[in-house]
């Protein structure tokens, strides 16, 4: 099926929702949803942003920025986590989706929407994603994945509305820096924040600071090794600090999930 058609089969199924709530990071995805939906429904759409522990300033500015461009209805939604979420279990996708997209449930009804919807697209049902077990026990809804829409169609479609952001690489919570079992402390997460967007200053844009104890572990688009090289002393100043000792380069680069590596080889 082209795109085209997929195009319409996404209005179709936006039509037939009468108001949604949109759960808005403002990434492509969302904003990609978020622009249809208000297309399709008018006024009857809510995009929320949901702002935990795990989500960056940058991004939370971004998200306002991108729901301005878009003239949406927005609003932000401020959750803390449980105790449970902070110690990093292994279903911790999971109940980090359930506690977030159950209080969007909650808000959803209390404003009087008759539908939760998120971003995500076909390509998400081949990748390891714990959390949506939550979205389908909560009965949020995925008109990109319904409509069999990919990643790389939605970002031709957002290109052909001139969305901001349309190729803006994706950038994940925060937690995905923390390895599975280690406790997520709020300063390890300020520092890989801090770490990535000056990173990014150098010309990097696919890239991750993963923290292992006081180990920084720095992923990046394979092609870009030799600006990681070029600024090592540089980098190594900025980067080595609490509550890192020891700044490396992944060799493998830039790869989505690569903590789910760690996990898998505790199972062999």
């Amino acid at each position: 099926m082209n795109t085209g058609n997929k195009l319409k089969i996404l209005r179709r199924v936006l039509a037939g929702m009468e108001s949604a709530v949109v759960a808005f990071s403002g990434g492509v995805d969302s904003a990609f949803l978020a622009a249809v939906a208000q297309e399709v429904l008018g006024k009857s759409v809510l995009a929320v942003t949901v702002v935990t522990p795990f989500i960056s300033r940058e991004e939370q500015l971004w998200a306002k920025d991108v729901a301005r461009q878009l003239n949406l209805k927005h609003s932000f939604k401020h959750l803390t986590f449980s105790r449970e979420i902070l110690q990093n279990p292994q279903n911790r996708c999971y109940l980090c989706k359930k506690h977030i997209f159950s209080c969007l449930c909650r808000l959803r009804d209390q404003k009087g929407y008759r539908y939760l919807i998120e971003g995500s697209h076909r390509d998400d049902l081949n990748e390891d994603r714990p959390g949506r077990k939550a979205l389908k026990e909560l009965r949020v809804r995925s008109p990109l994945e319904e409509a069999g829409l990919t990643k790389a169609e939605v970002r031709r479609l957002s290109k052909s509305m001139n969305l901001r952001g349309w190729a803006r690489p994706s950038s994940p919570c925060l937690a995905t820096r923390v390895p599975f079992g280690e406790a997520i402390e709020p300063g390890t997460l300020k520092y890989a924040a801090q770490a990535e967007s000056f990173l990014r200053g150098l010309g990097l844009e696919s890239v991750r600071v993963r923290v292992h104890g006081s180990v920084a572990r720095v992923e990046a688009d394979p092609r870009r090794l030799p600006i990681l090289i070029k600024n090592r002393v540089g980098i190594i100043k900025r980067l080595k600090k609490r509550p890192v000792t020891y700044v490396c380069i992944d060799l493998e680069g830039y790869r989505s999930g690569s903590m789910n590596e760690v996990r898998r080889w505790k199972h062999l």
